[in-house]
């Protein structure tokens, strides 16, 4: 789902009214379609390796935390090949991931379209990503499969679309809760994620002399994601400090955040940079890794800088750093103090009227954070492996 569709209301009632009774109807398929593939299955040479396909159309936030749990399928599954299906609006993670993964596009907008692409391909295994969207649950039950895993998410009744189901908790971070869908395989070791850069886009961060900037994402997407943004005169007193180290202070954004950049910088000091729209996602994966440090909401930006090791501080508000908190090695999460925060699990959960998290988070705390982390005397470690057994449910 693209990072639009992820935030429009009406896509998620259509899933829901329509969804739910489909997919319970598509499991009648699914449970008949696996009886028959697997005595079909056991003639099949011992020899051939196991294919795995993994359904990672959500948020590019989303995938960068679960690639840690992609480096260990061949792990778990020896001699497994994988497919990781991503979808138009996330794609652009591609070229950070691991060669070794085969990437193919799947348009869960286009549900049929979608379908028909998914059964070109015939999986031994395969693994959805989404959290609650009942359209990857159907698609799974009718793929060309022989064992469907994914998430029994509570409330969104999409677990008949599957073999194998695991519970997704909101009690830990979501980089666990992918790890878990492995656990019918085996014990996870807990890899941590990964990213990989290309090196032109090193060679052209280096060039323009951005090494060592200190990179501000002031946008975050998906569902009412100006709850989870800051304000202005806040990020002015950021970027002021960071200038005062002697750094170059660079904004990001993609293309759709041109203008409002545009905007943004206008009420920042005059020596604040804009790269939004004019750097790939790749180049900013460049920027954040060779950065002084990266300061950023609840976003894929932040997880992409804390997974490559930059020093990231990542503004919550609605999201609980618990949760959704950047995960690497030079990662610490700032919240806020005197008002309500971290009450959304899978990012849509507001309440009637919501209160302003993101008001209370002062920008004292956020430059004290930034300067400890580039001092090196703060640093948050890596998020540990499974600490409690995963239920596993064989439907």
């Amino acid at each position: 789902m693209s990072n639009d569709a992820r935030g429009r209301r009406d896509h998620k009632t259509i899933d829901r009214i329509f969804g739910i009774p489909l997919v319970q109807i598509a499991g009648i398929y699914r449970r008949t379609s696996s009886v028959l593939r697997q005595k079909k299955n056991k003639a099949n040479s011992p020899d051939d390796a196991p294919r795995v396909g993994v359904i990672g159309a959500g948020a590019i936030g989303d995938i960068i935390l679960a690639t840690g749990m992609l480096a260990e399928v061949a792990n778990l599954i020896q001699r497994a090949s994988v497919d990781l299906w991503l979808s138009p609006s996330n794609r652009a993670i591609a070229p950070l991931i691991d060669k070794s993964i085969t990437i193919r596009c799947l348009d869960i907008s286009a549900p049929w379209q979608a379908l028909a692409d998914l059964r070109t391909q015939e999986y031994d295994i395969l693994i959805d990503l989404l959290q609650w969207p009942r359209v990857t649950s159907l698609l799974a039950a009718l793929s060309r499969s022989d064992c469907r895993v994914g998430f029994a998410t509570p409330l969104q009744h999409r677990e008949a679309g599957y073999d194998v189901t695991v519970p997704h908790l909101n009690s830990r971070h979501e980089i666990d809760n992918f790890r878990s869908l492995l656990t019918p395989f085996g014990e996870a070791q807990g890899m941590p994620a990964r990213l990989f850069v290309p090196p032109e886009s090193r060679r052209k961060i280096a060039h323009c002399g951005l090494s060592g900037a200190v990179v501000i994402h002031p946008w975050a997407a998906g569902t009412n994601p100006v709850l989870r943004e800051w304000r202005p005169e806040r990020w002015a007193i950021v970027a002021e400090a960071a200038l005062g180290y002697g750094r170059r202070v660079v904004l990001t954004g993609s293309r759709a955040d041109q203008a409002r950049t545009e905007t943004l910088r206008a009420r920042l000091p005059a020596a604040v940079e804009s790269a939004a729209g004019i750097l790939s996602l790749q180049e900013t994966a460049a920027l954040c890794e060779h950065s002084g440090a990266v300061v950023s909401v609840n976003t894929g930006i932040m997880h992409l800088a804390a997974v490559l090791g930059a020093p990231t501080v990542g503004l919550h508000g609605p999201t609980n750093p618990k949760r959704w908190g950047p995960v690497g090695p030079r990662a610490v999460a700032v919240v806020p103090s005197g008002v309500d925060y971290g009450y959304l699990n899978l990012g849509f959960e507001y309440p009637k009227s919501p209160p302003d998290s993101m008001g209370g988070i002062a920008a004292d705390s956020v430059i004290d954070a930034m300067e400890r982390l580039m001092a090196g005397t703060l640093a948050r470690p890596r998020i540990p492996a499974l600490s409690r057994p995963t239920e596993v449910v064989v439907q």
